[in-house]
């Protein structure tokens, strides 16, 4: 018993100095770990390659990718990959914080489209009334941003009405009198008379005022021809021959097999001392002087199919080179429809043998232009 109590005793006395000894003293406490503010974005595209951008500014990272540390909340992403298209454009994600969100997206390869080339064909004599309130609206519309004279194209006819001796008209008489026979319905009323891809705009002998022309414009190139024109033209030193090349390019497949290619010499500006007629103007532009239709059918093509036709064109020594184009244009005569079209400012060539005449047709054709469409997903 004396042991025990002594056992008892000093244990009292152990846990009483530990008592006293922690007294005042508080117990040890650990922070907790900040709860995470930050998830992961994994973006995908199919195809992939394509660069990441999340609120509009560049990560460096392309797809297939995950980016980690992103704050919580809402983020705007969007992918971009040149000659590809996304969609969705944009996707709005919400990133969670300790959890992986998911952008996805689907690459489109931008399509090409040949370019739209609207043809304005307009009728027209030095004596014409109204004629010059005409060509100062053409003028206008060709002068103004995106248009003339590529994509927007003018050819202006002479009539033998109602002055037979009108320059114009007599400077290339079959021509002009083969395109007033071509649109003879339209031609009844009288004139100045304005076509638009081969269709009349506004009425014979009131064109559509500056507003009403531009819109049919407007219409017009956003359509898509199938097919691309690529001219040039070139003169033949010591030869009063122009030489003018048409190359066809098609994206789709284009029927159409009764179509004609034609082509059509033009200067402008074309200038006198004194009004060659009662209206007073003495400056006129896009005035025909060559009109030659081509032989063979530049219609139909196939997908990726290309057609090259060459004819021959002729001016007089008085036309300044410098002012001389031409525009080659594929129409359908049954309809009246211009369906593409093309054109190119007359180049001088080197001097070259008549032998070679035919030859001088071969020359570097630059690739087809085209216009961008937003692809299809």
């Amino acid at each position: 018993m004396p042991a025990m109590r002594r056992w008892f005793t000093t244990c009292v006395a152990i846990l009483l100095a530990i008592s006293l000894a922690s007294c005042g003293r508080k117990a040890p406490w650990f922070a907790p770990a900040p709860a995470a503010t930050t998830g992961t974005l994994l973006v995908l595209s199919s195809p992939g390659g394509a660069d990441i951008l999340v609120d509009g500014t560049a990560t460096g990272r392309v797809t297939a990718d995950t980016l980690r540390d992103l704050e919580a909340g809402e983020h705007v992403v969007r992918v971009r990959r040149e000659g590809w298209v996304a969609a969705p454009e944009s996707l709005r994600v919400e990133v969670v914080a300790q959890a992986t969100a998911r952008a996805e997206f689907t690459l489109s390869p931008v399509e090409e489209v040949p370019p739209q080339v609207v043809v304005l064909e307009a009728f027209s004599n030095v004596s014409c009334i109204g004629c010059p309130q005409m060509a100062a609206t053409l003028r206008t519309l060709l002068a103004e941003s995106g248009d003339g004279p590529d994509p927007v194209v003018l050819i202006d006819y002479a009539t033998n009405w109602p002055a037979l001796n009108d320059p114009h008209y007599q400077a290339a008489p079959a021509q002009n009198t083969a395109r007033m026979s071509f649109y003879q319905s339209d031609l009844t009323v009288g004139i100045p008379t304005l076509l638009v891809n081969g269709a009349l705009a506004g009425a014979s002998g009131q064109p559509p005022p500056l507003d009403a022309l531009r819109e049919l414009v407007a219409g017009r190139l956003a359509g898509d021809p199938g097919f691309g024109v690529q001219v040039v033209a070139s003169t033949i030193a010591g030869s009063t021959a122009i030489v003018a090349r048409a190359t066809l390019h098609a994206e789709r497949a284009v029927a159409r097999p009764g179509a004609v290619l034609a082509f059509a010499l033009v200067q402008d500006p074309v200038t006198y001392v004194s009004p060659p007629g009662d209206q007073g103007e003495t400056e006129f532009h896009w005035i025909m002087r060559d009109f030659v239709e081509g032989t063979a059918p530049p219609l139909p093509l196939a997908a990726d199919e290309s057609a090259v036709r060459t004819v021959t064109l002729t001016r007089q020594t008085a036309w300044p080179v410098a002012d001389l184009h031409v525009i080659a244009f594929v129409q359908d005569p049954q309809t009246r429809e211009i369906l593409g079209a093309g054109h190119a400012v007359v180049t001088a060539a080197v001097a070259l043998a008549r032998r070679d005449l035919r030859s001088a047709a071969l020359v570097t054709v630059p690739p087809l232009r085209t216009r961008t469409q937003r692809g299809r997903p």
